[in-house]
């Protein structure tokens, strides 16, 4: 009998422990973490290794430029201090990151991090709940030529022109039914090696050592084929733009958005 009793002891300990260690992982509005160190420029961890990916918002790759910039920023503003998260609709990535809007006080870190030019606004549905937030402050720091906005006049005016991301029948059969027209309005050649062209699901072309010459035009294929003069293939096996909404945007070997193209 005293086996028994001890036996269903532990259990209501053990039951107890378990749910002190889930309410001490919980986050709630007013709860402040520990930062104690910082991955880049859009992810942190914090005390008890949990990992945090800032919503909304995106911060240049090791090995881009401004990352190292990014990170020291981000580092600046949250680097053993302590935060408060404000979770949206999904509270975790498919790596098991929180997702998580981030405040220091009454500084909102994800918006001040994109209004000093160090991130992009990068809609991630359905975590969209301040994605005009990031939309302004991102305007604001493009017209003040900050951080990765800072790219030449010139190149400027290279735009994407147009974009056909249904095309006709299954769009897995038909992959070069897809592309993207991307011209150069300026006088003078362009040379793009560097430059990169991504969706809002961060599938990345490269463009390799290509010139876009005065006044040409390119069109980008989704599926495979030879490159020409005209017509470059990303040489994906599955589609890349939504059928119903999506937005490209062309970068410069800098990173700084040269346009960006959304229906």
């Amino acid at each position: 009998m005293r086996r028994v009793l001890l036996i269903r002891s532990l259990i209501i300990l053990l039951l107890i422990g378990i749910a002190g260690c889930s309410e001490d992982e919980s986050i709630s509005p007013e709860r402040k973490f520990k930062v104690e160190r910082v991955i880049d420029g859009d992810t942190i961890v914090l005390a008890g290794d949990r990992t945090v990916r800032y919503i909304g918002i995106d911060t240049p790759e090791k090995g881009e430029p401004y990352y190292e910039e990014a990170k020291e920023a981000n580092r600046r503003l949250v680097e053993g201090k302590e935060v408060k998260l404000e979770l949206d609709e999904e509270e975790k990535d498919r790596y098991g990151r929180t997702l998580a809007y981030v405040y220091v006080g009454d500084t909102f870190i994800n918006a001040q991090l994109v209004r000093e030019g160090y991130a992009r606004a990068y809609p991630y549905p359905p975590n969209v709940k301040y994605q005009n937030v990031f939309s302004h402050a991102e305007e604001q720091a493009r017209q003040k030529n900050l951080g990765i906005w800072s790219s030449r006049p010139q190149e400027r005016k290279i735009e994407i022109a147009e974009i056909n991301p249904d095309p006709p029948g299954e769009d897995r059969d038909n992959l070069n039914g897809e592309w993207v027209i991307i011209v150069n309005n300026t006088d003078t050649p362009v040379d793009m090696a560097g430059f990169t062209l991504r969706d809002d699901s961060d599938h990345v072309y490269s463009f390799g050592g290509f010139t876009l010459p005065a006044g040409g035009a390119v069109t980008v294929f989704t599926g495979s084929g030879a490159d020409t003069p005209t017509s470059l293939y990303w040489g994906s096996k599955t589609p890349i733009w939504n059928n119903d909404s999506d937005t490209a945007y062309l970068r410069d070997s800098n990173n700084s958005l040269i346009d960006e193209y959304s229906y």
